[in-house]
């Protein structure tokens, strides 16, 4: 259809109204001549016809009776000469006499037999003389051939010449017709057209103006482009009213903004006072009960202990929840990018889930591709939350059986040609995180698409609980609040976590056959060689190493502890409760020193030489 649309002629694609127009005038008055053009051909085929007819009659009438008295006379020159004279006719083309009393046949000699593909009409007569006895003798039959290829050749030329005629007199009307409608319509439609797409375009200063003699009377055009006028008088009127709209709008949507923005930073600042507040004697809790669980307690007083720690531990990670869900929301979520070994995430990983599951009685196993890279480059610290949320609710819903973490490679690409802005941000990002991240990220090149999945063997979702799990404070249903716990929103975190990392997540489960959650996630791989060492397992460690697979089923041994003499720590810390905390928990281990606010931790510092500083962030004046 485009290519249709470029062949169209010049006039057609400048002026389709009046090519339109023109077509349509050329159709009608072809499909007219052609019609009358058939009409003019059947009318003079009649008219031959009828003259045809016309030279039967007059053989008939003048030839016949002359001729027969000629046979019966036995007069062969009289009888060629009234044959010349038939044969003269007009559309007589050949003529054949057949006579009984000559016993033969009588023929001119100058005449020819027409070819047998010769188009003709024959017509027969009977050559019957009247004795003076008033007897009828029947003398032979004569044969006269009529030309009707020439009768159809001169109807054709007829028409021909009717068909040409009538075309060049179409053509001469359909240009005058095109003139005419160019100079009373097309031109000042175009004007208009021209005149919209100024409106359209915001020119609202002008008025439409035809150029053309006024009439006496207005006709349609004048009424078009007044109505034009009025649109364009009233866009401008309502530009107007919507542009002092917009302003009054605007101004109120920026002081709705201000306030709104004044709202959040207080909201921010009460979430951050209030964490600091809670978290404060939360943890001053957690340290007490840590230190009597150490003490020496009756088994009614250690159960309570312990119910006592588990729901403090509960209320700690319901406020964490509530807190990182809240900067999601706001967007105040800042991902921490560095190098780190996936290899060694995981690992840590199994092992910090490791006594959960041995407490409910369940395998854990790891399974991850042998030729992972050594380094990734990305927020190791929310992945590792991400697979920590998917397991820790794997191991909660999991009675018997048990969770599997994979991890494998979907898809590599390659990026060597950096754009500028790209590198532009790589910059700003290693500013941010270091001088010595510029040469490293320099050198990635390469990016992994990597998916993680968490087969559990639990209690298995509903399908059509599946599209809504990922909501905040949302769970299976209330049966499974009140039977396992929890906020609902961990796997909301996880979900926001892994939509700022630029990943994906979702769920495929069976009701009582489990869930697989799983997680793909963009990892640059890095070629930075000046990792942190990682402590390697010996090899005595209870880890069970198949070809694809490594599955956990104890705790790894901790190294243990050097011998060296009593270190010094300085504790900096205003709360009297987290002092007795600390200070039970290290109390015979190490050799303590307490500062209540900044100042005095300086002036410690200069007195004596500590190998560790522990310290609040928030101290009375000086702060941490």
């Amino acid at each position: 259809m485009s290519f249709w649309l470029k062949k169209r002629p010049r006039y057609a694609r400048q002026h389709p109204l009046g090519y339109r127009i023109m077509v349509y005038v050329i159709a009608c008055s072809f499909i007219f001549i052609l019609f009358s053009t058939a009409l003019q051909l059947s009318l003079d085929y009649r008219r031959e016809l009828k003259a045809i007819d016309q030279q039967v009659e007059l053989i008939r009438s003048s030839y016949l009776a002359s001729l027969a008295k000629s046979l019966w006379d036995v007069d062969q020159a009289q009888v060629e000469l009234q044959l010349l004279g038939i044969h003269t006719l007009p559309d007589v083309i050949y003529l054949s006499l057949q006579d009984k009393k000559l016993s033969g046949n009588l023929q001119l000699p100058a005449l020819e037999a027409p070819p047998e593909n010769h188009q003709v009409q024959i017509h027969s007569f009977n050559l019957i003389h009247t004795t003076a006895s008033l007897q009828q003798r029947h003398l032979g039959r004569l044969e006269v051939s009529f030309d009707m290829q020439a009768v159809y050749a001169r109807i054709w030329q007829t028409g021909l010449s009717v068909l040409l005629n009538q075309t060049l007199l179409v053509l001469l009307i359909v240009l005058v017709i095109l003139v005419i409608v160019q100079r009373q319509i097309t031109r000042h439609l175009e004007s208009m057209a021209d005149y919209s797409r100024r409106i359209g375009a915001g020119q609202l200063g002008e008025e439409l103006t035809l150029i053309r003699a006024k009439p006496k009377q207005p006709d349609e055009l004048d009424q078009l482009a007044g109505a034009l006028n009025e649109m364009g008088r009233a866009i401008q009127r309502d530009r107007d009213q919507l542009q002092q709209m917009v302003e009054r709008r605007t101004a109120s949507l920026r002081r709705a903004k201000e306030a709104a923005e004044d709202a959040s930073n207080a909201k921010s600042q009460f979430l951050s006072t209030m964490s600091h507040e809670i978290r404060t004697p939360m943890n001053g809790m957690l340290g007490m009960i840590q230190l009597l669980e150490n003490s020496s307690l009756t088994k009614v007083q250690q159960d309570h202990i312990r119910v006592l720690h588990d729901a403090t531990d509960s209320l700690m990670e319901t406020f964490d929840h509530v807190l990182q869900y809240g900067r999601l929301e706001e967007g105040a979520y800042i991902s921490s990018e560095s190098d780190f070994s996936l290899q060694q995430l995981l690992t840590n990983l199994m092992m910090l889930m490791t006594p959960g599951a041995e407490k409910k009685q369940l395998t854990l196993a790891l399974q991850q591709p042998d030729d992972l890279p050594p380094c990734y480059f990305g927020a190791a610290g929310s992945l590792r939350q991400i697979l920590t949320n998917l397991l820790a609710n794997a191991i909660k819903f999991t009675d018997q059986g048990g969770v599997t973490l994979s991890c494998y490679l979907t898809t590599e690409t390659e990026d060597k040609d950096k754009t500028e802005n790209e590198t532009d941000q790589q910059h700003a990002l290693s500013v941010e995180q270091g001088s010595q991240h510029i040469e490293q990220r320099a050198q990635t090149i390469e990016q992994h698409i990597l998916r993680f999945e968490v087969q559990d063997t639990g209690i298995g979702i509903e399908p059509e609980l599946q599209q809504h799990i990922f909501d905040r404070f949302t769970q299976a249903d209330e049966s499974i609040t009140r039977r396992f716990g929890g906020t609902g929103l961990g796997l909301a975190i996880s979900k926001a976590l892994a939509q700022a990392l630029n990943g994906h997540m979702g769920v495929e489960s069976q009701p009582g056959t489990g869930s697989c959650f799983w997680l793909e996630l963009p990892l640059q791989v890095s070629t930075e060689q000046n990792l942190i060492a990682v402590h390697d397992a010996e090899a005595d460690t209870p880890l069970e190493v198949s070809a694809n697979s490594k599955t956990y089923s104890k705790h790894l041994p901790t190294s243990p502890a050097l011998k060296a003499s009593t270190p010094h720590i300085l504790l900096v810390e205003d709360v009297e409760i987290n002092q007795q905390v600390v200070q039970g928990l290290l109390e015979g281990h190490y050799l303590i020193s307490l500062a209540e606010e900044g100042q005095q931790a300086l002036q410690l510092c200069q007195q004596y030489c500590f190998d560790c500083i522990l310290m609040d962030m928030h101290l009375p004046g000086l702060s941490g």
